[in-house]
């Protein structure tokens, strides 16, 4: 009888010792997936945020060229509007003009 108990206690503990064994690879398991999704959110996180900033940067450069083309557009106009007024500074006062 005390055999009997004995083995059945024995076969009890291995039987939940299995079970634990069984819940904690399972644990494992889930916390290596849990880990996996973490990483690849991450991942993507990453990627959102550079392709949002290649995004901005492409914006900054399209809008300084744009700011750059007026500049040189303005600067351009001037130049004509100053020779423009200089050919007529010549013509209604020939003998001012000064030639270096």
């Amino acid at each position: 009888m005390e055999e009997v108990k004995l083995e059945r206690s024995k076969e009890s503990e291995e039987v939940r010792l299995e079970s634990s064994k069984e819940i904690e690879e399972e644990v494992l398991e889930k916390s290596k997936e849990a880990e996996e999704v973490r990483l690849e959110r991450s991942r993507e996180d990453e990627e959102g945020r550079l392709e949002k900033s290649t995004e901005d940067e492409e914006l900054r450069l399209d809008r300084s060229k744009e700011s750059e083309k007026g500049i040189l557009k303005s600067s351009k106009e001037a130049e004509v509007l100053t020779l423009e007024g200089s050919r007529e500074a010549k013509k209604v006062r020939p003998g001012l003009h000064f030639e270096g």
